[in-house]
């Protein structure tokens, strides 16, 4: 029976990735999931709906633990999705960065290398333990930045691993709503990085109709993106290019709400703790989908059935490039479309580009990951200097330092907090 370890395991959508599992527990199969997580008490209220859940699929078991040995020892696949300092560092992440009239992220821009300063050391203290415990598994790793802790494991581990987003798949559905097709009948081919990449082609029964797709615009604007930049490029964008193309609106969204995206976070995780102690039964929660975590569904379990039971599923996955992208170098961590299926994860050819103008951002994009990770690695601030210098949302010299100055020293930390 595959032992899958979350880690992370008490995060209150976990009965989301419970739910998502069950359709491929048929024909006899088993898995063995062990969820851990660090707070005891609200490990036990999610551990025990995910354990209801599982008890009425043949097949499936659900244990959790906060002995990190215990659950990763001898695991198969282990996903990590652990958020170093929680939601009030997500918080910090989305505001601090108001004070250089930047937009506020966890994944780019000066939020998402605070997140990575805090984030990668932990996570590769993490990576050591598993390759003492499960050297064979597979990671698949979902904590942001995504692609930036991809890139230190592969730099300072052996583990073999792979990323997750579930974006992509929203784009392709956006596309499919502006053809009026099928989704399942829509062929689309996504190239680039985590958070900063396009769908490039977009076929139905072998006939390429993304030009098609983009006319009206109204795909680029169903992912906050300008009508026109669809048309212009011949290419979907990332709806985080929003960040990159219209960095002053998003400025101005963020300065007009009434609360960051985490404290809104914090509110439901209350109310879905409260929601889960007072459960019973076998069913899942109603009040999980509040926290509307798709992934699990539409990335998470295919890839563990593709891998871990034959199925097969065609995603889009962050890997190491290794020659798929000819104009980025051979260890810069890519996001491509790949067949997931009989234990392999195995990329597609790109059958098309996106334009040079873009290409080059990509490139700039790797280079930025690449010395980010290098800071971290290396504990440089000035290599981190270097980094936020090169970043597109940086505007001079001057807010790059200042920004370095902030989150340097506490290594990410919010003020107060563990740093």
């Amino acid at each position: 029976m595959p032992k899958f370890t979350v880690l992370g395991g008490s995060a209150v959508a976990v009965p989301e990735l419970i739910g998502s599992l069950a359709p491929y527990l048929h024909g006899g199969r088993a898995l063995h999931v062990v969820l851990h997580g660090r707070d005891a008490e609200k490990l036990e209220r999610v551990g025990r709906v995910c354990q209801r859940m599982a008890a009425v699929v043949p097949g499936l078991t659900v244990e959790y633990t906060t002995h990190l040995n215990d659950a990763l020892r001898s695991a198969d696949f282990v996903l990590n999705q652990v958020r170093v300092g929680g939601l009030d560092a997500r918080a910090y992440d989305e505001t601090f960065p108001h004070r250089w009239n930047l937009p506020g992220e966890e994944t780019i821009g000066p939020g998402g290398a605070a997140n990575a300063l805090r984030t990668v050391p932990v996570v590769l203290d993490l990576c050591r333990i598993i390759e003492n415990l499960a050297p064979e598994c597979t990671l698949i790793t979902f904590s942001n930045p995504s692609s930036v802790v991809q890139r230190a494991i592969a730099q300072s581990t052996s583990l073999r691993t792979v990323g997750l987003c579930d974006a992509p798949d929203t784009m392709r559905k956006v596309l499919a709503r502006a053809l009026g097709v099928d989704v399942r009948t829509l062929d689309t081919q996504y190239v680039g990085m985590h958070h900063f990449g396009f769908i490039t082609s977009a076929r139905v029964d072998g006939h390429e109709r993304l030009p098609q797709a983009l006319e009206d615009g109204s795909a680029c604007t169903a992912l906050g993106l300008e009508p026109e930049i669809g048309r212009l490029m011949g290419i979907l964008p990332h709806p985080y290019f929003r960040y990159f193309f219209h960095p002053d609106r998003m400025l101005d969204k963020q300065r007009k709400l009434s609360q960051p995206r985490a404290r809104e976070l914090q509110h439901i995780e209350q109310d879905l703790l409260a929601a889960y102690e007072a459960h019973q039964g076998s069913g899942k929660p109603e009040a999980v989908a509040r926290r509307s975590a798709i992934w699990y569904e539409v990335v998470v379990a295919p890839t563990l059935a593709g891998l871990a039971f034959g199925d097969a599923a065609t995603l889009a996955v962050n890997v190491t490039n290794d020659g798929l992208i000819a104009d980025l170098p051979a260890d810069t961590i890519i996001e491509v479309t790949a067949d997931v299926g009989g234990g392999e994860i195995t990329p597609r050819p790109v059958r098309a580009w996106p334009p040079p103008a873009l290409m080059g951002m990509l490139q700039a994009n790797a280079a930025y990951e690449r010395t980010l990770v290098d800071a971290i690695l290396h504990d440089s601030q000035d290599v981190l200097l270097q980094a936020l210098i090169t970043h597109p949302l940086t505007p001079s010299y001057d807010v790059a330092r200042d920004v370095v100055a902030e989150i340097w020293p506490r290594r990410g930390w919010p003020e107060g907090m563990r740093g």
